[in-house]
Order: C-alpha cells, then structure tokens, then sequence
C-alpha cells in the first residue's frame, strides 16, 4: 500500500486506467485476428497484380506504337520503290514507242532493201571510173596498204563478191583473188 499512500484517490483512479488503456492497446496489437491481416495481404497482392497488369499494358502500347511507325516507314520505302519502277516503265514504254516509230520509218524509206537483203555497200561516186579508167596490170601492180587488204579481208568475210570488193577498193579482181588467197587455193589444188 506503499502506492496509495503516495498517490491520491484520484490519481490512484488515473494511473489505473493509463495502465488498463496501455494492457488494451498492447493486447490489441499482439494478438490481431488473421481475418484482419489476411485481407490486407489479399489487398496487396490485388494491387500488385493491377500494377504489373498496368506495366504490360504499357509495354504493349509502345510496342504497337513502335510497330505502327516501322510499318509507316517501310510503307513509304515501297511506295517510292513503286514510284520510282511505274517512271522507269513508263520511259521504257516511250522509248519502245520510238524504237518502233525508227523501224516503220526505216522500213517505209527502204523497200527495195527488203526484198534484197544484203551488206550495205556504199559505193564512192568516182571509184568505178577510177578502176575503168586503168588497165588490168597498172592496177594490180599498185600494192595494197595493210589498211587496204583488211578492208579486201573484212568485206569478204562480210559476203562481198571479189568483183564488188575490187570495185570498192578501186584495184583488180586478180589483186583481191591474190589478196584473200583464192587464186593460190585454186592453183594449188590443180597442181595436186
């Protein structure tokens, strides 16, 4: 009784419910009931969930926005792609138009050369009456420049006739046979 000796009536009644307040208080948080708690874990895991939830719902839109600008752009890559063919068509088109414009034109200024295909041969105005105008022998005595017999070979081989390539050549038909050959070939084969 030490204590109530010292303390008063009333401050006896005070100290005795400080001290049953703070037994409550302590009883209270000590044992808790594992419904309350169960809720709160339950609450947490939902809000976890929900933010994860949210998270991938965030990654998937920026995925699809990425997805979105790549698609955009390789959109755009094709259709100058597409452009850039349908202009290159259309020059081909205009060039096949003109290649075939030049070939009816071609066809309709030459029609005698139709009927007679063969190498084109320009003749120069005054070779013949150069060749006319010289013997057999003054013309084959002039020799052939190295020029002059791969002109003889090469019309030749183009399907020129011997007298067509010495007219062209203004030189003798013997020339030209003794130039490609032919005379040799013939008298070789008679001496055999």
């Amino acid at each position: 009784m030490l204590l109530a000796d010292t303390f008063g009536g009333t401050q006896t009644i005070l100290l005795g419910i400080a001290l049953l307040s703070t037994g409550l208080v302590l009883w209270r948080f000590a044992f808790r009931s594992p419904r309350r708690q169960t809720p709160n874990l339950a609450h947490q895991v939902q809000r976890e969930a929900l933010q994860r939830e949210k998270s991938a719902a965030a990654r998937v839109d920026q995925i699809e926005i990425r997805l979105h600008d790549f698609c955009r752009e390789i959109e755009g890559r094709a259709q100058t792609r597409i452009t850039l063919l349908d202009r290159l068509v259309e020059e081909a088109d205009s060039e096949i138009a003109r290649l075939r414009g030049t070939l009816e034109d071609a066809r309709n200024e030459r029609p005698s050369s139709a009927a007679n295909p063969g190498p084109d041969i320009v003749v120069p105005s005054g070779a013949s009456n150069r060749s006319r105008g010289l013997s057999d022998a003054a013309r084959s005595a002039a020799p052939l420049s190295d020029d002059q017999e791969r002109m003889v070979l090469d019309l030749y081989a183009a399907g020129h006739t011997i007298e067509q390539i010495a007219v062209l050549c203004g030189r003798s038909a013997a020339l030209v046979r003794l130039v490609l050959g032919v005379g040799r070939t013939d008298a070789q084969s008679e001496a055999a």
